[in-house]
């Protein structure tokens, strides 16, 4: 039995107020890639984009939450701190750039550890 054009209508209109449109571009052929991976893993192509952004997500959030960036005020303490530091500490290191990692060094770090956790746990 064929849908009736309200029946189409009334889908349409049900789509617009639920769902927001995302359209994304991807080389040639690898449409046809995911599609044959959501499929044996019994989702649709749509289901499976939603589900790595999804996921995406989640693996960011972990990994920001990783990184500790002091307040204001605590900048100052930091910076005083590392400048009374004696010689030879880990903060006068710091303070000469010997062991001074940038907060893009950490995410790398963190997300090494979060990727490792993750392929520890799915053995």
């Amino acid at each position: 039995m064929p849908i009736s054009e309200a029946q189409r209508k009334a889908v349409r209109k049900y789509n617009a107020k639920a769902y927001d449109r995302l359209e994304i571009s991807v080389p040639k052929g690898r449409k046809a890639e995911y599609q044959t991976h959501a499929e044996s893993r019994g989702e649709s192509l749509n289901g499976f984009v939603n589900r790595a952004i999804d996921n995406q997500v989640k693996q960011d959030k972990a990994v920001d939450a990783f990184i500790v960036q002091p307040a204001e005020e605590d900048q100052a303490e930091a910076e005083r701190k590392i400048h009374d530091a004696p010689e030879g500490s880990a903060n006068a290191q710091k303070q000469s750039g010997h062991r001074d990692h940038s907060a893009k060094d950490n995410v790398a770090e963190r997300a090494k550890i979060l990727a490792k956790a993750k392929r520890t746990a799915e053995e």
